[in-house]
Order: C-alpha cells, then structure tokens, then sequence
C-alpha cells in the first residue's frame, strides 16, 4: 500500500513539473515588433497596439533589473504579455519558472525592446484591424 501511494505521489510530482506554468490563452497573440524614433508598434494580423517611445531615462540604463528589480534572473524571461485592465493597459513579465510579475507598459516596452523578449498582446487592444506598411519603422 505504501509502495502504491508512493508510485502515485511521485507520478503527480513529475507531471506537475512538465505542465507549463503559464499556458498562452487564446486570446494572446504573438506579435511583430517594429521601432521609429518616436514610437513602438506591435503588429499581427488582428491589427496593431502603438507606444510612444518610451523616454530617455526609462531606456538609458542597460540594467534590467532597473526596471523589474523583483526579477531574479533576466535571462530566463520567456515573454512579455499586454492585457486589458479596466480601461487601461497592463503587463505581465512571465519567467521559466512561472513567476508572473506585473509591471508598468512602458518598462514591458523596453525589456522588449532591450532583451528581445517575445510579446504577446491581449486581441481586445489591437486598435487598427490593419497594419499595411511599417514606413519608416524598423524590425
């Protein structure tokens, strides 16, 4: 009986450690990101969310850990996540252990944009059902 009880403990166990801890919804899409000196727009083909540059002294450092101080490790950053709060906009910075840290637009922006950290937006803040041409944006 111990044997048994033990076997399915140990089953739980493992599978609980190979089920991702932040599943993507649905309603998450992956996007492109492309960059000009005055704004930051992520595109997909449900449309495009659009943020001015984030200024100077938020994108000054190349310390991460400015921005996300409770993060642990930057490296192990598996994506970024825009989503609907109210009338607002709010980020989630997910890492490879699960952990979920909420933080401000503008700062998910610029770990984007300095880490090259994959980004997802909620399909309910896309504001444009089409982006045609990046002009002069860049990848």
């Amino acid at each position: 009986m111990n044997k048994l009880l033990l076997l399915i403990l140990v089953g739980v166990a493992v599978t609980a450690f190979t089920i991702p801890f932040a599943p993507i919804t649905k309603d998450l899409i992956r996007v492109d990101v492309y960059t000009s000196d005055q704004r930051v727009v992520y595109v997909s083909d449900e449309g495009i969310l659009e943020f001015g540059m984030p200024d100077d002294a938020l994108y000054s450092s190349d310390d991460p850990y400015d921005f996300f101080p409770e993060l642990i490790d930057p490296s192990s950053l598996q994506r970024v996540e825009f989503l609907p709060y109210g009338s607002e906009i709010s980020c989630n910075v997910l890492d490879a252990q699960g952990k979920n840290t909420v933080g401000n637009p503008e700062f998910c922006v610029v770990l984007n944009l300095k880490l090259g950290v994959p980004v997802y937006v909620h399909k309910d803040l896309f504001t444009s059902p089409e982006f045609t041409s990046p002009g002069n944006l860049k990848v």
